[in-house]
């Protein structure tokens, strides 16, 4: 059994950091979705547990203080972490972390955690957004050149690079 890591998924809001890592979960079967703490309240059809440790203030900060969070961050007035003991018993149960961080959290992480630890910040651009399900093909149909993938966005060589340079990561070592 390949030994466990943790990946870290980072970029801006709507980036699709979310759907990566649902899908990632959902060709692997020993990937895991890392689930976070948080102190906003709980939308409607959210799980506690399984979208979100939801928590109060008063507790978040108790145990940021106790250092129960491998990285935490403030984000639009209510506070995230990604809690140390729930990675480490994924991570002893054979499982690989996927986590979705904010920048900062994923410098922590491979601070702290350097040896486990791989990271793919997504960049906004407009092809990234406008190709939305043929990323996700790209990635799944490993047999179709990435060449012929990413030559429809002609005209945005540095975001076509980035694109291609990510779908080759994901197809070698996540799927």
């Amino acid at each position: 059994m390949p030994k466990p890591f943790l990946i870290t998924l980072t970029g801006p809001s709507g980036v699709g950091k979310e759907s990566l890592g649902k899908h990632l979960v959902s060709v692997r079967p020993r990937f895991q979705l890392s689930v976070s703490t948080t102190t906003r309240l709980r939308r409607p059809g959210e799980i506690q547990g399984r979208d979100y440790f939801f928590v109060t203030r008063e507790e978040f900060e108790r145990e940021a203080i106790l250092n129960q969070f491998l990285e935490w961050a403030q984000y639009a007035d209510h506070l995230y972490g990604t809690p140390r003991n729930e990675i480490q018993r994924a991570m002893q149960a054979g499982k690989t972390l996927v986590a979705i961080v904010e920048v900062k959290g994923a410098k922590l992480i491979k601070a702290r955690v350097p040896a486990t630890w791989v990271s793919l910040s997504l960049l906004p651009s407009p092809h990234l957004r406008l190709c939305g399900g043929a990323l996700r093909n790209a990635v799944r149909n490993p047999k179709r050149p990435l060449l012929s993938f990413c030559s429809r966005y002609n005209g945005k060589t540095a975001d076509t690079g980035r694109l291609m340079a990510h779908v080759a990561i994901i197809r070698k070592y996540l799927c």
